[in-house]
């Protein structure tokens, strides 16, 4: 069940091609976004998310997550490769380290894949979905940046999902107060402490 707050981000997941959300911590934004990807590659063969984070660790765990929305499914919507699949005629995913992949019966897998935020990581990225974990922490965010930039900005280019807390000085914090002040491209959501209804002042 979600909060309302969470509800609001979901939304701009949907009807917008580049979102930028500044957050408070531990508010289940990562867990939305891997969500949100995890019903794009459940219900289109073919369909690429590429995610990243500061970390090779940071990165495997967005693995470990997805892992477990997929796992946590229904089995009538999708089944692990290892389960038993007589007489099932839908999608099957598996998962390495880095990756999961969705195979689509008569259709080309869909993928997500890990990547750490370095300096080449930009090079050659290609996907329908960029989600951009703690985008404010990344190494090099800068340069991935740019180099992503003919496949973000192409008329049929992909999807953008920045999510971080702040830090100053950053790609993130620039790119966070050009879309609160106009339009640059990024729908902006801000999402303070108070965005989980349990967090009381007294809390």
């Amino acid at each position: 069940r979600l909060w309302p707050a969470q509800v609001e981000v979901l939304e701009a997941f949907v009807h917008h091609r580049r979102v930028i959300v500044l957050k408070a911590r531990q508010l289940g934004l990562t867990w939305l976004a891997l969500a949100y990807a995890a019903w794009r590659m459940v219900h289109r063969a073919g369909y690429q998310v590429v995610a990243m984070s500061k970390r090779e660790e940071d990165s495997k765990e967005l693995v470990r997550r997805m892992a477990f929305i997929l796992r946590h499914l229904p089995r009538w919507m999708i089944r692990h490769r290892r389960d038993e699949t007589a007489g099932y005629t839908g999608p099957v995913w598996d998962s390495t380290a880095l990756s999961v992949t969705i195979q689509h019966p008569g259709g080309e897998p869909a993928v997500l894949t890990a990547l750490t935020a370095s300096r080449d990581s930009g090079r050659s990225l290609t996907g329908n979905l960029l989600i951009l974990d703690e985008w404010a922490f990344h190494p090099w965010a800068e340069e991935i940046w740019a180099a992503t930039m003919p496949t973000v900005h192409r008329p049929t280019g992909g999807q953008v999902i920045g999510l971080s807390t702040m830090r100053t000085g950053t790609l993130f914090h620039r790119l966070w107060d050009e879309a609160v002040a106009g339009p640059n491209g990024f729908h902006p959501v801000f999402l303070p402490w108070h965005a989980d209804p349990r967090r009381t002042r007294d809390w």
